[in-house]
């Protein structure tokens, strides 16, 4: 995963400030990853252990992508939901305004700017 920080930030304690903000948002990849691919084992597991059979590999092909799609879907929506959560709580107004805060601190730039 690449993080981009703008061009602006160019003194280290400003940079640094926002890099791990957005680290945050890594972290929160990172995890739902690790943890979804947990969870999902069983569901997965369970969903595809059976044998399917089709008289025909034209019938197995119309079938076959519905199917897996019909058991997949609703697993992404709801990890992806879960690390939507996440994402605004890294973005939340509070945690936005600790992010000034720490900003604030840091000494002037040299130039005036970010």
């Amino acid at each position: 995963m690449r993080v981009y920080l703008a061009r602006e930030l160019q003194d280290s304690c400003r940079k640094n400030i926002v890099r791990d903000h957005e680290l945050e948002h890594v972290s929160a990849w990172k995890s739902h990853f690790r943890i979804g691919a947990k969870l999902l084992e069983e569901p997965l597991r369970l969903a595809f252990s059976q044998p399917r059979y089709y008289a025909s590999k034209a019938r197995a092909q119309a079938d076959l992508q519905p199917w897996v799609e019909g058991i997949l879907k609703p697993l992404h929506q709801r990890m992806m939901k879960s690390v939507v959560s996440a994402h605004r709580a890294i973005d939340s107004p509070i945690s936005y305004n600790h992010v000034k805060n720490r900003l604030r601190n840091c000494p002037p730039s040299a130039n005036g700017t970010l």
